[in-house]
């Protein structure tokens, strides 16, 4: 729940990052766009959330973050066990719920939105892969499809698409049970 909670948040960032990137422009000219565009970049910019570099980056200052935080909060106690709110609180640096309404308020102008995924496993050996690892693959896949049924709510189309090596694909159907 953590994992796919964690990406959740990092793909409603990245959609957020890509919109406001490529309509920096265009929202000037465009009164259907321009309120939105503004509220979408005023929440992205909150709590100082590091937008430089490539998604890489992105997400490492995003998990660097997190760690601080509970370094911050919890060094001095061994064995913390965190509550679902607290862990919420660790993650997110944002309004979760605001964000993603912006996003779909927005994506209402918009055709749709693909997120493509490759490279994942770019790193990973070809045998002796981790439960783990698995994991973090199929809470992309859980966060991706939830993130596609918030959009198509609103009718807003989202598709998305994980290109994993053939090896890494054959476990992470061994490992499924459904």
């Amino acid at each position: 729940h953590t994992i796919m909670a964690f990406w959740e948040y990092v793909l409603l960032l990245e959609i957020c990052y890509k919109i406001l990137e490529s309509d920096r422009e265009n929202h000037l000219n465009n009164h259907h766009l321009y309120e939105p565009y503004r509220k979408l970049a005023d929440i992205y910019h909150t709590e100082g959330y590091d937008t430089d570099g490539d998604f890489s980056e992105r997400m490492s200052s995003l998990m660097e973050k997190i760690t601080s935080e509970y370094t911050s909060k919890y060094s001095d106690k061994s064995a913390v066990r965190l509550s679902s709110s607290k862990l919420t609180e660790l993650i997110y640096c944002h309004d979760v719920k605001e964000l993603s309404s912006l996003i779909i308020e927005y994506m209402k102008n918009k055709d749709v939105c693909w997120l493509l995924f490759d490279n994942i496993d770019k790193g990973w050996p070809t045998s002796g892969l981790e439960h783990e690892d698995l994991l973090i693959i199929r809470a992309l896949i859980d966060a991706t499809k939830k993130i596609q049924r918030q959009f198509s709510k609103s009718n807003s189309e989202v598709f998305s698409i994980v290109f994993l090596r053939n090896d890494v694909y054959e476990l992470l159907v061994k490992e499924t049970s459904d």
